[in-house]
């Protein structure tokens, strides 16, 4: 929490002498920024998507009970709150899963609970935190964030597989047609037209930068040198394309010299 508070400061919306906005601004490039990255494999995902839900637990956890009610009320998480006569219909089993000991009746009149499908909340079905009845769990309130942590997992996992389909994938474009009847990739020539009408903003940007300056930073060079691999650059075309590219910019000879197929951009490794 300390870190988070270091690193990712997020105020409430009615923080005082706070550029709120601009906290914000800042850690949504900073999410979406590591979407693209961590979106490649299932192992990456899957470590995006524990450290976010980490992260999300601490705000949510530490956040303004009043912004927490509006976020809530602003989602739907597929959650039917139990009325009053199904409540007592199964009140001996839910009874179970009340907190108090001491006012037991008490306690569970005060009680809320929702009814959710059994399977998005598995950690508390192995638990045995909930009841279960024709498929459906009845969550009490003070369990209702398993919920919530469960759907936030749930929606970041189908929008990094969005992400996955749009980056592996390729470009669905008329040169994808042509050589796959021919049985020729893209060439280095090919790059600048395909960047201009068929890549997506963040490389086209990387990919303008490159011609701008004829340098990139080192983890520019990766991804991008990534994402020209998944379309179909060969190594002798990417030795090609990237030797024109550097040719005239920061330290060139150096590079055209020293470059090989063990020095094209990879896969950076995360630490």
């Amino acid at each position: 929490m300390t870190q988070c508070g270091k690193y990712l400061p997020l105020n409430s919306n009615s923080a005082l002498g706070i550029d709120v906005l601009e906290e914000r601004r800042k850690d949504q490039l900073g999410h979406f920024v590591l979407r693209l990255a961590f979106c490649r494999s299932e192992e990456l995902r899957r470590r995006f998507i524990r450290a976010e839900t980490t992260l999300f637990r601490i705000r949510f956890e530490t956040d303004d009970s009043n912004e927490r009610r509006a976020f809530l009320d602003s989602k739907d998480f597929n959650w039917i709150s139990v009325g009053a006569e199904e409540k007592e219909r199964y009140k001996e089993q839910l009874k179970h899963f009340i907190s108090s000991k001491t006012d037991l009746d008490g306690a569970f009149q005060s009680e809320a609970f929702y009814k959710v499908k059994w399977t998005t909340i598995p950690d508390l079905v192995e638990k045995r935190k909930v009841f279960l009845k024709g498929g459906y769990a009845y969550v009490p309130a003070r369990e209702q964030a398993s919920i919530i942590y469960s759907a936030f997992e749930e929606r970041l996992e189908a929008a990094l597989r969005s992400y996955t389909s749009g980056f592996i994938a390729g470009i669905p474009s008329d040169w994808v047609a042509s050589a796959e009847a021919t049985g020729e990739g893209i060439t280095a020539d090919m790059v600048d037209s395909l960047a201009k009408q068929h890549f997506p903003l963040c490389m086209r940007v990387l990919h303008q930068s490159l011609r701008k300056d004829h340098h990139l930073k080192h983890f520019g060079r990766l991804h991008y040198g990534l994402f020209l691999k998944v379309l179909g650059l060969s190594i002798d075309e990417a030795i090609a394309f990237w030797r024109k590219s550097f040719a005239g910019g920061p330290g060139s000879d150096k590079k055209k010299n020293e470059l090989s197929c063990q020095e094209l951009p990879a896969t950076p490794q995360c630490t």
